[in-house]
């Protein structure tokens, strides 16, 4: 067999008839080259000379029986070099895996539980996207089964909470196409799952993956690359360079009230988000595009924008002036010329953090403070907690001082200490038995 056929492409090989005669033709069941004691999942993924996504030896089979309700994705072993004289038959049983079934010596599985093998293997986001795609248009498969088997896998979010975002994306990019539901929701950043909770995650990527692979079955990929465009927000003047149309879907600005999807770097207006553009001697205005060397006034009298709403519109850090590099040098000289040695001598001593303190600390109002703090000191020393220990049990408890004497943890070991107590006290007062005259004392 050959490759280069695509997903839906008719291979011929010994024993097949051409797709012209075949009376299965809308089954549409793919039949994939793998190799020995391989899973579906691990073949796709990986790069061999046998099976490449995007360019997968696929051919329709008739006479494999009943014709299955269903489209099916077929995967089985084909006659290699090696294994020539064996039988495909048997053969087929090496390929062993929990979600894959074997019918009349064939494995056969479902696109979505490829999808969801192919996810769990950490396949290339890329490769998985174009699988998606392709198995749509080959229609290997229903889109509603297959975003039901696919979406808590995605929604789950093994490695990172943006895996499902991201691959939505590129299917996205691949069809270019930009669902209604997708739109609706804010998903043109990954940035929308933040937050959510599984459940929910769960449902939006649902219904997103619903949405692209019923469009996907009709119109298979239209774009070369799965490369995800940066999200761009509109000028508020746009010129007429910035009015041709999007060339991809997701091209298209936003609206300006979703200019929180914006990251560092994204297309914002004329510039881009966070990052200021200067050239040395002027700086770009994100707004109208003009350049100049200042920004704080022009952005106040023309757009009428006070100076701080700019920066936070356009992602610019507040303590970032508004200036030109070249300005802001000129600035600095003429700083530095006015303040000479002496004037800046006195300017540190001045703002000496030592000298500060100890003026601080001869006003009343430190005198005071430190009054009040030496005070609470002493009631709050007053107060401190106390650790008992009982003497019957060892149990240790704390309470303030609150002028209780007990001296056990409970009525028991109280009892206990009062009768040891007694009999502590009846020994002391009972005096010692006289010594007979015969016997010396002891000393």
């Amino acid at each position: 067999m050959r490759e280069g056929a695509g997903w839906t492409g008719c291979v011929i090989a010994a024993g097949l008839n051409p797709i012209q005669d075949d009376p299965h033709l809308n089954t549409r069941v793919a039949w994939l080259i793998l190799d020995r004691k391989t899973l579906v999942a691990e073949r796709i993924s990986a790069r061999s000379v046998r099976a490449a996504v995007g360019a997968l030896s696929a051919v329709y089979l008739y006479r494999l029986g009943p014709e299955p309700p269903v489209p099916q994705f077929v995967a089985r072993e084909g006659i290699g070099r090696d294994y020539r004289d064996d039988m495909l038959v048997h053969r087929c049983r090496y390929l062993v895996h929990s979600d894959i079934t074997v019918v009349d010596g064939m494995t056969v599985t479902t696109a979505g539980r490829t999808l969801r093998d192919l996810i769990g293997h950490r396949a290339v986001p890329d490769v998985v996207a174009r699988f998606a795609v392709e198995a749509a248009y080959a229609k290997l498969g229903q889109p509603a089964e297959i975003a039901d088997a696919v979406a808590p896998v995605l929604a789950a979010g093994e490695r990172t909470v943006h895996d499902g975002p991201v691959l939505l994306l590129k299917i996205a990019a691949l069809i270019d196409y930009l669902p209604p539901y997708m739109d609706a929701h804010r998903m043109r950043s990954t940035a929308w799952s933040d937050g959510l909770p599984v459940t929910e995650r769960v449902l939006h990527t649902r219904q997103t993956l619903l949405e692209l692979l019923t469009a996907a079955r009709q119109l298979g990929i239209r774009s070369d690359s799965s490369r995800i465009p940066p999200v761009i927000a509109p000028p508020t003047a746009p010129v007429p360079s910035s009015t041709r149309p999007a060339r991809s879907a997701l091209s298209a600005p936003i609206p300006a009230h979703d200019r929180d999807l914006l990251t560092f770097g994204d297309r914002d207006g004329h510039g881009r988000f966070g990052i200021l553009d200067d050239d040395g001697n002027t700086v770009l205005c994100h707004e109208c595009g003009q350049r100049f060397k200042c920004l704080t006034a022009h952005v106040a009298r023309i757009h009428s924008i006070p100076v701080r709403d700019y920066k936070i519109r356009h992602g610019l850090p507040l303590t970032l002036p508004l200036l030109a590099q070249t300005s802001r040098d000129k600035q600095s000289h003429s700083a530095r010329r006015h303040h000479n040695a002496a004037t800046m001598q006195a300017l540190r001593t001045r703002v000496d953090p030592d000298a500060q303190r100890h003026n601080y600390q001869r006003s009343a109002t430190y005198r005071s403070a430190h009054r009040l703090r030496e005070g609470r000191e002493q009631l709050s020393a007053g107060t401190r907690r106390t650790i008992h220990t009982c003497p019957i049990c060892g149990t240790q408890w704390t309470n303030r001082r609150t002028g209780s004497t007990r001296r056990t943890c409970s009525e028991p070991c109280r009892r206990r200490l009062t009768v040891q107590t007694s009999r502590q006290n009846r020994r002391q007062r009972t005096p010692p038995p006289p010594t007979p005259p015969d016997q010396p004392v002891d000393r």
